[in-house]
């Protein structure tokens, strides 16, 4: 039952006798994330051209995608994965392939969703499309012990910042072990 489930995955807990939600439960499921997080979204940017910035000269695209982050991580993938899709042709028939691994897509965001810093309430988890690559941005700095050095040399450490909310999505096959 969904009760015992919550407790389970520790998102709820009982007290006097009424089951209380935690905020990770209303920001992965909640019909009303955007009230319990200002900017529990992804914004998807499309930029045409090589740098991002804002006034007339530069041209973007951008699609909001409020959550829950259960709602988030479909949509986000199934947006991301449309926008690199490319027809070619298969013997006589014409096929649809994707440009980006999907496992890759959907790992990044996680990654970006699950690992945010949800103490800071201004900014958004941003993916920005550029025609040469593909950019995510999370709020917050990376978590301790982890540093730049760590990610250039590919050096394995891993801190779960939000621990709960990567439980869930393992549990639901959305993360995987690390």
């Amino acid at each position: 039952d969904l009760p015992r489930l919550l407790r389970y995955w520790n998102l709820a807990e009982t007290r006097n006798g009424t089951l209380v939600l935690r905020r990770a439960a209303l920001l992965l499921f909640g019909n009303e994330a955007l009230r319990w997080h200002p900017n529990n979204r992804l914004r998807i940017r499309r930029v045409h051209g090589t740098a991002e910035g804002c006034g007339p000269h530069v041209r973007t695209r951008e699609v909001d995608v409020p959550g829950p982050i259960v709602q988030i991580l479909q949509c986000a993938t199934r947006i991301l994965l449309s926008t690199h899709e490319v027809e070619a042709k298969q013997g006589s028939l014409f096929a649809t392939a994707q440009l980006l691994p999907r496992d890759a897509v959907e790992e990044c965001i996680v990654n970006a969703v699950a690992h945010r810093n949800y103490a800071i309430e201004g900014s958004a988890v941003e993916t920005l499309l550029f025609p040469d690559r593909l950019e995510f941005r999370s709020p917050g700095r990376l978590p301790e012990p982890l540093t730049i050095e760590d990610l250039r040399r590919q050096r394995g450490a891993h801190r779960s910042r939000n621990p709960l909310i990567m439980r869930v999505l393992r549990d639901l096959g959305w993360a995987r072990d690390q």
